[in-house]
């Protein structure tokens, strides 16, 4: 599986559960990267915001 679509795939997964718990406007980047396992750059190498993501 290509890299950037593996990425993805655990950005979106995460940015999913992160949702059931609290609403996107208080979501960090930061705590998105760290609960998807992934660094910044890996996040800004596929998307330019967290909107983006949804």
């Amino acid at each position: 599986m290509n890299k950037s679509i593996k990425t993805k795939k655990q950005v979106s997964k995460t940015l999913i559960k992160l949702l059931n718990y609290k609403p996107l406007d208080l979501i960090t980047i930061k705590e998105l990267t760290e609960k998807a396992n992934i660094s910044r750059t890996a996040f800004y190498n596929n998307f330019h915001t967290l909107r983006g993501c949804s």
